[in-house]
């Protein structure tokens, strides 16, 4: 059995930038704060809504997928979702519902985005 590197990535609640490796929660005081580790020994505070999962897969330039991304498929967009129920990653068509791309058809997508850029979701 191939196992996949478990990691994540967040936004920066600084900066806005993208930052990936390991995520975990810190209680700071009365706070809670969540972060993604880099490099074992940077630490950066991300914003929660924006921590999306390694998935494991890559498309078709070789780029890496994240929970959160957006995907294109034959000129339609699907946004890379984890399903509790199914204990799985899946691509859900953004314009309805109900329409699903399977893993397997993943390394024929392109990343053209995430979810936090509206551009992408818009066009």
């Amino acid at each position: 059995m191939n196992s996949r590197e478990i990691k994540f990535r967040g936004r920066r609640s600084d900066t806005k930038e993208w930052v990936y490796g390991h995520y975990y929660v810190a209680v700071e005081g009365i706070r809670i704060c969540h972060c993604i580790v880099e490099n074992r020994d940077t630490k950066y505070y991300v914003d929660y809504d924006s921590i999306g999962q390694f998935t494991g897969l890559k498309d078709m330039n070789g780029k890496e997928i994240y929970e959160g991304d957006v995907v294109e498929y034959k000129n339609t967009k699907y946004k890379i979702c984890w399903s509790p129920e199914g204990m799985m990653f899946f691509a859900h068509l953004i314009t309805k519902t109900g329409h699903f791309l399977n893993a397997e058809r993943m390394s024929d997508c392109e990343v053209i985005g995430n979810i936090y850029q509206e551009k992408v979701i818009k066009n």
